[in-house]
């Protein structure tokens, strides 16, 4: 990501309600990087998505058109994600959401990391 950034960290959090599969959206704002704590879920995979088309989310893909997704130890515990995991999303400028494979039983609280 070129040379160290010296910049404040910006710590928001986005709530996925229980029985939901979305969470709450954040605005990446153009950061350079992004961390992110999950919590612990009931599904084991996360979609990025953004808004397109209005209020319709749309899965982040890649070139290839494949869905970026983050793997999660699901039910059994949260994770940390790097910036290195999320550098799909280093500039982005708009609202991102999680989106999990199944509803939670519970509201999960995700808490981003923003810098730079």
């Amino acid at each position: 990501m070129g040379g160290p950034i010296y910049r404040e960290i910006k710590t928001v959090s986005a709530v996925m309600p229980s029985g939901a599969a979305t969470a709450s959206g954040v605005n990446m704002q153009g950061y350079a990087l992004a961390a992110l704590i999950v919590p612990v879920l009931t599904s084991a995979v996360l979609s990025v998505a953004v808004p397109f088309t209005g209020i319709t989310l749309t899965p982040i893909a890649n070139a290839a058109g494949s869905v970026r997704t983050l793997a999660t130890p699901g039910g059994t515990g949260g994770v940390a994600i790097d910036s290195d995991a999320l550098s799909f999303l280093a500039g982005f400028y708009g609202p991102i959401h999680l989106s999990a494979a199944a509803a939670q039983a519970a509201d999960r609280t995700f808490v981003w990391q923003l810098k730079g």
